[in-house]
């Protein structure tokens, strides 16, 4: 992985920052990163636990990664984890807080159901909501593959992928700390393989407790330690990409023939 320097220097977007600005912006940001990471990994690990199948598709991903670079993780080849990067992307999006990207309203405005609010009040995006229309844990829907299809990575901030905030108010370290998601994720996978039961059941998410940050209805996960390069070959993922991105042209031709 390559250091913050190396980051701070390949990024433009910290280069609004001088000497001065940035030893206190560093400090600052890993305060941040001890503070909210942790809860994040946490319910990155509960949906390891439950979706055993996409599981496997992170394992050949990393076996595959580790068979052409080595062991070695290094800020080049995390980038190339295009199916880990989608599965982060879809836990963080379903575990997002409800009250996020803060807002002061500049003029009296209605909103579309009505509500007023008034110049001076603050409002905030509910993430959580926007990110889980389907509530029942049992049908629950884990889609990676809309986040493949979009071919960005969920360290961008956009105004499809609020995770780091947007526009002023951006986080101007995503990547950085994207990648420290990444990093921890693959080496995770890599030597451990995790279980929600043990009792055989078919695993189901223990649904949210949403408070000032989102964790999941459980406390305990079980682990067990694995050599990945025993498994077999699980999956062909380049043949899975390509199916996954064809799809979605023969969708969009079928859609266009249809309109005219």
């Amino acid at each position: 992985m390559h250091n913050f320097i190396s980051i701070y220097n390949v990024d433009p977007k910290l280069k609004e920052f001088s000497i001065e600005d940035f030893a206190p912006v560093l400090v600052s940001a890993w305060f941040y990163i001890a503070k909210i990471i942790p809860s994040r990994l946490i319910n990155i690990i509960v949906d390891l636990s439950v979706e055993p199948n996409l599981y496997f598709a992170l394992i050949q991903e990393q076996k595959d990664l580790i068979s052409k670079y080595g062991h070695d993780i290094t800020y080049e080849i995390a980038k190339k984890m295009i199916f880990l990067d989608a599965f982060i992307m879809e836990s963080l999006k379903n575990s997002n807080s409800a009250s996020s990207i803060y807002r002061i309203i500049q003029n009296d405005i209605f909103l579309s159901n009505g509500t007023l609010l008034t110049k001076g009040e603050t409002s905030s995006i509910n993430l959580f909501s926007k990110a889980r229309t389907n509530t029942s844990n049992v049908n629950r829907k884990f889609d990676i593959r809309k986040h493949i299809l979009n071919k960005r990575s969920f360290t961008e901030p956009s105004i499809d992928n609020l995770l780091w905030g947007y526009g002023v108010k951006e986080c101007p370290f995503a990547e950085y700390a994207g990648n420290l998601i990444k990093t921890f994720t693959a080496l995770l996978i890599r030597n451990l393989y995790i279980f929600l039961n043990i009792d055989g059941n078919i695993p189901i998410h223990p649904g949210y407790m949403n408070l000032f940050i989102v964790h999941p209805l459980t406390s305990f996960v079980y682990f067990k330690k694995h050599d990945i390069d025993k498994y077999r070959d699980l999956i062909d993922l380049e043949e899975e990409f390509n199916n996954i991105i064809n799809s979605n042209s023969n969708k969009i031709a079928l859609e266009q023939r249809r309109t005219k």
